[in-house]
């Protein structure tokens, strides 16, 4: 014998309770399924915001080893500026000239610096820097990159101005002497080289402006030991990350 149930006829009404409870199921489907969403792409963003880091580490290594080699560099020239400046002062009584341009030649090897901006670009770009939240850490990557841009503007500065010195030192060199060479063990011996003008004020201005360039490459390696303090201090906050 069959038992009726009213509930199992087609066009039985639900109960309120049957429409809250399936809403309830839905609910909690979507929910999960926005709450794995979520897990899931702050799981990604955490594993590309560590692979940046890395990145961030590898320019900043870079960077510093670049800062290195500048330095040194650096610091070679400002020795051949005075160098130069010494010859130049006693040009008067020893009349070398195939000294002056080898010097003045050298003092044309400037070493300018380019930091590495790639990681720093992709992280800003993508938003994955606001996903570091160790606020010191970020201070300490924007204290570097700013300075980093400032050590780069300084050095076009000192492009800038060495520009100067450059042109009144055409009016003192004769470079159609040497030719294309511009190393000293190549000039004619037997040559005698002399100046286009031997004017002692002409000759004090260009010692003037080679001394100020030089003080400000002394700026210059400071500012660079300066950001290479801070991209070390950066990469021990990036590592313990």
């Amino acid at each position: 014998m069959e038992v009726y149930h009213p509930h199992s006829h087609p066009g039985a009404k639900k109960k309120w309770t049957e429409h809250l409870f399936e809403f309830l199921l839905l609910f909690l489907a979507v929910f999960a399924g926005f709450v794995s969403e979520n897990i899931r792409e702050s799981i990604v963003e955490k594993h590309r915001t560590k692979q940046y880091i890395n990145f961030l580490i590898r320019d900043l290594k870079s960077d510093t080893a670049q800062i290195n080699s500048l330095c040194l560099g650096n610091q070679d020239l400002i020795k051949t500026f005075d160098t130069l400046v010494s010859k130049m002062m006693g040009y008067g009584k020893n009349k070398d000239v195939k000294s002056l341009l080898y010097y003045v030649t050298w003092s044309h090897q400037f070493f300018t610096f380019q930091h590495t901006s790639r990681a720093i670009d992709q992280l800003e770009n993508s938003g994955q820097l606001r996903l570091i939240d160790d606020i010191s850490l970020t201070d300490s990557i924007s204290a570097y990159y700013e300075n980093a841009k400032g050590a780069e503007d300084y050095g076009r500065l000192y492009m800038d101005y060495s520009k100067m010195w450059h042109q009144l030192e055409y009016k003192i060199f004769d470079y159609s002497q040497i030719g294309t060479t511009q190393n000293v063990h190549n000039f004619d011996l037997q040559r005698k080289y002399t100046l286009l003008d031997d004017d002692p004020k002409l000759l004090i201005e260009f010692v003037n402006q080679v001394i100020h360039g030089q003080n400000m490459l002394h700026t210059l390696i400071s500012y660079l030991q300066y950001i290479k303090s801070l991209a070390t201090s950066t990469l021990k906050y990036l590592q313990r990350q």
